[in-house]
C-alpha cells in the first residue's frame, strides 16, 4: 500500500508543482523516487527475493547504501 501511495504522490507533485523554484520541484521528485526505491527494496527483502545467496544479499545491501547515500 505504501508503494502505491508513494507513486500517487509522485504523480500529484509532478502534476501540481507546489514549490516556487523549479529546482525545489526537481529535488522533491528525486527524493520521492528515492523513497519509492527504498520501499521497493524493503518489499524485496520481505519476500526474500535474494534467497539465501550471500552474494545477492550483499548486492542488495550495497544498492540500498547507494540509494540512501
Amino acid at each position: 500500500m505504501s508503494i502505491l501511495l508513494c507513486l500517487l504522490s509522485i504523480k500529484a507533485y509532478s502534476l501540481y508543482k507546489p514549490f516556487r523554484e523549479d529546482a525545489d520541484d526537481y529535488l522533491q521528485e528525486v527524493t520521492q523516487w528515492q523513497l519509492f526505491m527504498v520501499l521497493f527494496a524493503a518489499q524485496l527483502i520481505r519476500v526474500k527475493a535474494t534467497g539465501s545467496h550471500p552474494d545477492q544479499q550483499r548486492l542488495l545491501g550495497r544498492l540500498l547504501c547507494l540509494l540512501l547515500g
